[in-house]
């Protein structure tokens, strides 16, 4: 079994090692917790360190911006602020289209604050009605233009929001969390920074602090409809090695039963092809795991290093098991032959 010889295997290994690696890596990425309010990797949250509590902050220099998206969270369960001038929020919605009656937020409503809101309602699959929902209770929205309603479904949606109102036409002193995103990565550190004179500390976010064990993920993903396409994928091509390795080491069939005839016994025939397995899976390990860290490094890397390393680990066990299996099986069959 020398490895010259039996490049279609170890090809075969470095490949299932790589799919199987891309396969778990995106079903991790998918079940990883991603920032609230549809938020992009640059977002940075800010909360109110209470220092300035009582003091009403100006954000106007918000309107300096069009290129960002702000949503400032409030001491008022259920409502935020929103500044949106590239309006993604609206693109992204599911909502009522009466042409003439409702509208999104404009930059005119931004700069003269005008008291308007969107509140968040069940949409019936006929856009005609909505299931109502109580926001009434909520003092900051009483003489509020209601401008249109948005679904649950919506991205811009978080659990137990009601109201999203024009952040201008509300209260800083009401200001918890602040929330700004932007492709532009020096305006949004500009921002951070003017924000943070006023009162507010940046709270860092690890999605990978939260992340949970592989076999939860993999689990997780039965109930996520593109996950688990990619993770019967992944377990097909599993299943395939497994056919295709079995009937790779048939082609030795004739070669461990001469050995055995020549007075070598099972354990010695045995011993030297798990050792040439091992070798091939060594290889095949190597290659597909340093090419890989590489490749994830510049794409998204989701898996640890260890997980990384497990997943070849966890195709040797296999190809050892089946190689251990089919020449047992020889066995059997050349001592009946044998009769």
């Amino acid at each position: 079994m020398k490895i010259s010889q039996n490049k279609f295997i170890i090809s075969l290994l470095v490949i299932l090692n790589c799919i199987i690696i891309l396969g778990l890596n995106y079903v991790v990425g998918r079940d990883l917790v991603y920032p609230d309010y549809d938020m992009s990797e640059n977002f940075v949250k800010l909360k109110s360190n209470r220092n300035n509590s009582n003091k009403k902050n100006d954000f106007d220099f918000l309107l300096e911006y069009d290129d960002i998206k702000v949503i400032a969270e409030t001491n008022r369960n259920g409502l935020i602020g929103l500044y949106n001038p590239t309006m993604d929020y609206y693109y992204k919605s599911t909502k009522f289209n009466a042409l003439g009656r409702l509208r999104y937020f404009s930059m005119d409503d931004y700069r003269e604050k005008k008291k308007v809101a969107i509140n968040i309602n069940e949409i019936s699959p006929n856009f005609r009605h909505t299931k109502e929902t109580s926001f009434f209770d909520i003092p900051e929205v009483k003489g509020m233009e209601y401008i249109n309603t948005f679904d649950p479904n919506s991205t811009i949606y978080k659990d137990g929001l009601r109201v999203i109102v024009n952040l201008f036409a509300l209260s800083s002193t009401s200001f918890d969390t602040i929330y700004i995103d932007s492709d532009n990565v020096k305006h949004l550190e500009e921002i951070k920074d003017k924000i943070k004179t006023l009162g507010y500390d940046e709270v860092e976010f690890n999605r990978f602090n939260n992340r949970k064990p592989l076999i939860t993920n993999i689990l997780n993903s039965l109930s996520d409809r593109y996950a688990k396409f990619i993770l019967q994928g992944v377990v097909a091509t599993y299943l395939l090695f497994c056919y295709v390795f079995v009937v790779y080491l048939s082609k030795y069939n004739k070669y461990f039963r001469v050995c055995l005839e020549c007075g070598a016994t099972f354990k010695e025939v045995l011993k030297n092809f798990l050792k040439q397995n091992l070798l091939f899976n060594i290889i095949a390990g190597l290659i597909s795991s340093i090419f890989m860290y590489i490749f994830l490094n510049h794409v998204c890397k989701y898996l640890s290093f260890t997980e990384l390393l497990g997943i070849p680990i966890f195709i040797t066990i296999t190809s050892m098991f089946f190689t251990w299996v089919k020449f047992s099986f020889t066995l059997k069959k050349t001592k009946v032959f044998m009769r």
